[in-house]
């Protein structure tokens, strides 16, 4: 995707980075020649580009940070990135997880094309940390889930069960063992009847 961004909107770079405070990490980097970024670069914060699209959640532009009074001194310019546009990637917690950005070595204004591709993108990327979410919820779930699974020996009579190590113990232990089920008890009308005749305990119905 990143390749995909450098290409088409012909920049220099593009990247995704990922806040890691007190730094900013260079998460993922386009591959195309001339970069000056690599994955895994971190850079503590100091007037970056992206630290201002993370501390203000919103889009940023700057068309020439040379003839900026704000980015005049901007880090990147080290670098010959004197234009730049970036995005907010947000966490499905609605936490600041980074930015989507471009640099270029020249003067760029990003034309409306470009920033509703930035836009779309970030739409996309958000939308994979949400997959990422739930497949991890999904893989906690089905570590917790331990199912019951074939002939359960019952004694006709108690209706203890026999477990896997060949003891007989009551159906609700043998169940709570095996699955995260938790058990009240109670008692049943015709029980009640049985055991306790000496008291009314009203209609079943």
């Amino acid at each position: 995707m990143v390749d995909l961004l450098c290409r088409l909107a012909s920049v220099k770079s593009a990247a995704i980075t990922r806040l890691n405070l007190p730094e900013i990490e260079a998460f993922l980097v386009s591959s195309n020649p001339g970069n000056p970024f690599y994955e895994g670069l971190t850079v503590e914060l100091a007037n970056h580009y992206c630290e201002a699209v993370i501390n203000e959640k919103k889009p940023l532009m700057v068309s020439n940070a040379v003839e900026s009074k704000r980015w005049s001194q901007a880090p990147e310019i080290e670098h010959d990135l004197i234009s730049y546009m970036g995005y907010p990637l947000r966490l499905p917690s609605g936490k600041i997880f980074g930015t989507l950005c471009i640099h270029d070595n020249k003067e760029n204004f990003y034309s409306e094309e470009i920033k509703l591709l930035m836009d779309q993108f970030s739409q996309v990327i958000e939308s994979h940390f949400q997959m990422a979410k739930q497949t991890e919820e999904l893989k906690k779930a089905l570590e917790n889930v331990k199912q019951l699974e074939g002939l359960l020996p019952i004694c006709s009579h108690c209706k203890q069960v026999r477990d896997d190590r060949g003891y007989w113990i009551q159906i609700e232990s043998y169940i709570s063992a095996h699955s995260d089920t938790l058990f009240s008890h109670g008692i049943c009308p015709e029980c009640a009847k049985k055991y306790y005749p000496e008291f009314d305990f009203g209609s079943s119905e």
